[in-house]
């Protein structure tokens, strides 16, 4: 059974996954660069473990099996 706290992080990783197509390199490394900025502007770091969020948002088929 995920926790509230996974929860909130598949789905900011979902979120994430698919947000760095089109800029002509791997979607998925653009992705994580994209979320680690937008974690640091919005000073999300203290809150959450951003690594896991990388994780997760380049792990799609983790994602869908736990979905």
């Amino acid at each position: 059974t995920l926790s509230k706290s996974d929860w909130q992080i598949l789905g900011w990783a979902a979120l994430y996954h698919d947000v760095g197509k089109g800029s002509g390199r791997d979607h998925s490394t653009r992705s994580i660069e994209i979320l680690k900025a937008d974690f640091a502007r919005w000073k999300l770091e203290s809150v959450f473990n951003k690594e896991n969020f990388a994780f997760w948002c380049n792990t799609p088929f983790a994602m869908k099996r736990t979905s």
